[in-house]
């Protein structure tokens, strides 16, 4: 029998996704990186997007306090995505052909991700601590391409001026510098989110 994460866990998980994506496309557009992934909005299209409900289905289960959750749904979905997915082939591991453009990408990817509340990252970040992370882990310092992208992108995005991400919602997509076609496909990716996921008896 199929089990099925609640209206309240999908809805955090589509929310948190979408505001993710948003803030990778706002840094992307903001140091003009991204052309070539040919899978954006971020983390919203092609085979493993954040979106398609088998991935959105499963790492919903994080929003649930239960054993054996993780290796059943939450892991799979993780792998789904980073397997069909062009900036995780480009970034985990690093592609011995990866652009510069591909790096920058998986950097500004990777400090948005740790600026945000993930509980299996150790939660929100400051940039100093993702300095110490990137330098210190050895995971990275095996990488050293990936750390030098990584403070490359940490310390754009420190200056820069961001908006909060925290007023988009599921119904309110305001468009913060992005251009018009990534707004309008951002847009466009929730809506034929909210669909599938009424076929699946949630209602949005």
């Amino acid at each position: 029998m199929e089990i099925l994460p609640s209206q309240e866990e999908v809805e955090k998980q589509f929310l948190f996704t979408l505001r993710h994506a948003y803030s990778v496309e706002y840094f992307l557009h903001l140091f003009d990186a991204g052309h070539d992934d040919p899978q954006r909005p971020h983390d919203l299209v092609g085979e493993g997007n954040r979106l398609s409900l088998p991935v959105l289905l499963g790492l919903s289960f994080q929003h649930r306090d239960e054993e054996g959750l993780k290796e059943r749904y939450i892991k799979p979905a993780v792998n789904l995505h980073r397997e069909f997915q062009f900036h995780h082939q480009m970034w985990n591991p690093p592609h011995p052909d990866a652009s510069d453009d591909s790096m920058k990408v998986g950097a500004i990817d990777t400090v948005c991700s740790l600026r945000e509340d993930r509980a299996y990252q150790g939660g929100v970040h400051t940039f100093q601590q993702i300095y110490d992370k990137v330098t210190q882990t050895d995971h990275l310092r095996n990488h050293p391409r990936k750390v030098e992208w990584v403070i490359w992108s940490l310390m754009k995005i420190y200056s820069a001026y961001a908006p909060d991400f925290k007023m988009i919602d599921l119904d309110y997509i305001p468009n913060f510098h992005l251009s018009t076609e990534i707004h309008k496909n951002i847009v466009k990716r929730v809506e034929e989110t909210k669909s599938a996921l009424r076929e699946k008896g949630y209602r949005f």
